[in-house]
C-alpha cells in the first residue's frame, strides 16, 4: 500500500512538472501495484493512460533508442493482465497480441496469451470468429466479386448469417475443445508479423474454421472448397486434412463427385498434368496426411482404417504400409496414371511415332543394329532416309558405311561423323526414268537399283513439267484456272509466279520491238484524267 501511495505522489507530481516519459513510467510502476492489490481497474486505466502517453514517443523516438518502446510493452503487458482480471479475455487478448508485436521474444507475454486460449469462453471465441468470417466476405474495395479476405459463398441463398455461423461453431467445438483452444494459442502466435502473414493466417485458418462449419450443415461442396483453400495456407494442419478427407468422402456420397484432383508429384515431357483420382482414393489419402501430422489422435487412425478398407487391394496395400508416407503414395498414383493413360494423351519426346515408324522399317533390313548407327540412321534427312528405305541395296549401303565408321572409329565419333546427301543422279538412278529435276541427264552411280528392283520405276511420274498449280502451291495472283476450278483434266503449265513472270518478260521484249512514234510528246488521249475527258465533251 505504501509503494502504491508513494506512486501516486510521484504521479501527481509528475503531471505538473516532469516529462510525459517519467509520467508514463510513473503510471506503469502504479499500475504494477494496483495488481498486486486486485485493483484491476485501477491497474488497467493507469497502463492504458501509460499507453496512450507513449503512443507519440515511440513514433518519434530514433533509431538505436527503444526506452519508449520497452516502456510501452510493459504498459500494454499490463493492460491485458488486468483485463484478464476483470474477465475480458477478449480484450486482454489484442493487448496483449499488441505487446508480443513490440517485444516478441518476452516469454511472460506469451504465457499469458496461452493462459488467455485456455480461458476463454468458446461461446465469445466463436462468436469473434463468425464475426472475422463475415467481415472478411463484404465485398473487396478493389474487386467487388470477390470478398476481402474469403471468397463469397454463392448463391448467396446458401450464405449463412453472422448469428448461425456463430452457433454452429459452437456446435463444431464441442468434444474438441482443447483442441481448439491449442489452435486459438497457436493462431496467436502466426497472427503476430508482417501484413503478408497476417493475411495468409486470415485466409487459411479462417477458411478451415468456415469449411467446418459449412460441412456440420451438410454443404460439403463449399467445405471441399474451404479445405483446399485452408490446407494450400496450412500444408501442416492435421484437423484440417481430417476434415477435408471426410467432406470428400460426403460430397461423394451426396453430390456424386467421384474423382478429385490431387497436385502430381512428376513431370512428364516438359510439363506437370494434375493428377486425378477417385474420391475414395483422395479421402483415404488425406486421412493418412491427418494421421501422418498427428498420431496422437485416435480417430485418425480409425477413419484412416475404415477409409481405407473400401479400396482396391493393390492401392490399399500400397497405404497401408507405414513407411510409405502420403509423398510416396502420391508418386506411386502418378506412376501408375501414366502406365494406363491411353496412347493418344501419353506425353512422348518430340518426333517419337515418326522415329518408331523409321525404326521398324529399318529393322526390316537390318534386324538388330548398335545404336549409335541407329540414332545416325535417325538422324538423316527425312526425305532423304525414306528414299533410301524404299530401296535395299541403298539403305544397306548407307548402313554398311556407318558400321564401318562405329568400328572403326567408334560412337563417339560416328555421332559427329558427316556424309554426304544424296545427289540428284543418285536419286534419278533410284527412281528410274521419268525423273523430273533441275539436271538434264539421268545418269546412274552405285546407288542404282537391281534390275528386279526396277520392273517400273518412276511409273507414276509425268513426263512433262512438274507444275505447282495445286491450291497449296498457287501463291500467284492468277489462282487456279476455269478448268481446274471445274475439275477438268488439264496440260500441266509454269506455276502461276513464274507464268506471270514469262507474261511479264514477253510483254517488255515486245514493246521494246514495237516501232515508235514520230513525235515524243505523249497524246491528250494517253494523259487526260477521266475529269479532263468530261470537260472536252461538254465543250463541244
Amino acid at each position: 500500500m505504501d509503494a502504491y501511495m508513494h506512486f501516486t505522489l510521484c504521479v501527481n507530481d509528475r503531471t505538473a512538472h516532469a516529462e510525459e516519459l517519467d509520467l508514463a513510467r510513473a503510471l506503469v510502476n502504479r499500475s504494477l501495484m494496483a495488481l498486486k492489490l486486485t485493483d484491476y481497474d485501477g491497474a488497467r486505466r493507469d497502463a492504458n493512460g501509460a499507453v496512450e502517453l507513449l503512443k507519440g514517443l515511440v513514433a518519434s523516438e530514433r533509431e538505436g533508442e527503444s526506452n519508449a518502446a520497452r516502456l510501452m510493452a510493459k504498459a500494454l503487458y499490463r493492460s491485458g493482465v488486468a483485463s484478464m482480471g476483470l474477465g475480458a479475455t477478449l480484450d486482454a487478448v489484442a493487448v496483449l497480441l499488441d505487446a508480443r508485436r513490440m517485444a516478441p521474444k518476452d516469454e511472460d507475454v506469451r504465457l499469458k496469451l496461452v493462459e488467455c486460449a485456455a480461458r476463454v469462453e468458446m461461446t465469445e471465441a466463436c462468436a469473434m470468429y463468425a464475426s472475422t468470417i463475415s467481415e472478411g466476405e463484404m465485398p473487396n474495395p478493389v474487386s467487388p466479386r470477390d470478398g476481402k479476405w474469403l471468397k463469397p459463398v454463392k448463391p448467396e441463398s446458401e450464405r449463412m448469417s453472422l448469428h448461425a455461423m456463430a452457433q454452429t461453431l459452437v456446435d463444431c467445438a464441442v468434444g474438441v475443445e482443447s483442441r481448439w483452444r491449442s489452435e486459438l494459442a497457436e493462431i496467436f502466435f502466426l497472427s503476430i508479423g508482417d501484413s503478408l502473414k497476417t493475411s495468409a493466417m486470415r485466409r487459411g485458418f479462417l477458411s478451415g474454421l468456415r469449411a467446418e462449419a459449412y460441412a456440420h450443415v451438410g454443404n460439403y461442396a463449399q467445405a471441399v472448397k474451404d479445405y483446399r483453400v485452408a490446407l494450400a495456407y496450412y500444408p501442416a494442419w492435421a484437423r484440417a486434412y481430417h476434415g477435408y478427407a471426410l467432406a470428400i468422402e460426403q460430397d461423394l456420397v451426396h453430390n456424386h463427385v467421384s474423382r478429385v484432383e490431387v497436385a502430381s508429384q512428376s513431370s512428364r515431357g516438359a510439363y506437370s498434368d494434375a493428377l486425378i483420382v477417385d474420391a475414395q482414393v483422395a479421402s483415404a489419402l488425406w486421412m493418412k496426411r491427418a494421421l501422418e501430422l498427428d498420431a496422437t489422435v485416435e480417430e485418425y487412425g480409425r477413419e484412416f482404417l475404415r477409409l481405407v478398407a473400401k479400396l482396391s487391394s493393390e492401392i490399399r496395400d500400397v497405404l497401408s504400409r507405414e513407411e510409405t508416407s502420403v509423398e510416396d503414395a502420391l508418386k506411386w498414383l502418378d506412376e501408375d496414371k501414366w502406365e494406363n493413360v491411353p496412347e493418344y494423351i501419353r506425353p512422348r519426346p518430340k518426333y517419337y511415332y515418326f522415329y518408331e515408324m523409321m525404326k521398324a522399317r529399318i529393322y526390316e533390313h537390318y534386324p538388330e543394329l548398335p545404336q549409335p548407327v541407329m540414332d545416325k540412321l535417325l538422324s538423316l534427312d527425312a526425305g532423304e532416309l525414306d528414299l533410301l528405305l524404299q530401296y535395299p541395296r541403298a539403305i544397306r549401303g548407307q548402313t554398311e558405311e556407318f558400321l564401318d565408321v562405329y568400328k572403326r572409329e567408334g560412337g563417339e565419333y560416328l555421332a559427329t561423323y558427316k556424309t554426304p546427301t544424296l545427289t540428284w543422279d543418285e536419286v534419278k538412278a533410284l527412281k528410274g526414268k521419268g525423273t523430273q529435276g533441275l539436271l538434264p541427264n539421268g545418269g546412274r552411280d552405285k546407288f542404282a537399283a537391281l534390275p528386279e528392283e526396277r520392273i517400273d520405276p518412276g511409273s507414276g511420274f509425268f513426263e512433262e513439267k512438274d507444275t505447282d498449280h495445286a491450291m497449296l502451291g498457287a501463291s500467284g495472283e492468277d489462282g487456279l484456272t476455269r478448268a481446274e476450278l471445274a475439275g477438268l483434266p488439264t496440260k500441266p503449265s509454269l506455276p502461276p509466279d513464274q507464268l506471270r513472270d514469262e507474261q511479264n518478260r514477253l510483254a517488255a521484249a515486245a514493246a521494246q520491238d514495237a516501232p515508235r512514234l514520230p513525235s515524243a510528246t505523249p497524246s491528250r488521249e494517253t494523259t487526260s484524267s477521266p475529269l479532263i475527258k468530261r470537260i472536252d465533251r461538254l465543250l463541244e
